[in-house]
């Protein structure tokens, strides 16, 4: 269904003068070469899924075994950021079980990734939304997490925080 939508689109930019940007958000499970090889010739960003620390990711991203997914997904990401695509942003959602979240940020920066999302689990009550009570902890976090991200950046290294690098 996606490369049929997309060569429908590279029809349409003939026709309409127009260009269509695409982004593929993935768990990361079906990157096989072919798929990277597919998302690279056409030009498409990737918003890859990892919560962070392997029993931050391991606790929710799971294999239908209950197998946690982190070993398999981190070398599928490793590979599609190094075939260049024309941008990426590897994204981790944090919940109330683990409102330390700049230490899973620390940790995907340290596996290198150098573009970065993470989003609060909200909705209704679940066990794993972030409730009103959580609130100070969560800003609390986020000056943490200022602080880590202002420490690389004076180490040299650039970490891009998609929530801060927003107009």
């Amino acid at each position: 269904m996606l490369k049929e939508l997309v060569r429908y689109c590279r029809r349409k930019e003939k026709e309409t003068a127009k260009i269509f940007n695409f982004t593929l958000t993935t768990n990361c499970l079906l990157l096989s070469d072919e798929v990277i090889n597919w998302i690279i010739s056409n030009n498409i960003s990737v918003i890859l899924s990892l919560d962070g620390r392997k029993q931050t990711n391991d606790k929710n991203r799971l294999l239908c075994s209950g197998e946690g997914t982190y070993d398999l997904i981190v070398p599928r990401i490793k590979k599609m950021i190094t075939s260049k695509p024309v941008s990426y942003y590897v994204r981790g959602t944090f919940t109330r079980e683990n409102l330390d979240f700049s230490n899973d940020l620390m940790h995907m920066a340290e596996l290198g990734f150098e573009s970065l999302s993470l989003e609060p689990a909200v909705g209704p009550e679940n066990g794993f939304s972030i409730k009103e009570e959580d609130i100070p902890r969560v800003l609390e976090e986020y000056e943490r997490l200022t602080d880590v991200l202002f420490n690389y950046y004076i180490l040299g290294k650039n970490i891009n925080f998609f929530h801060y690098d927003v107009d």
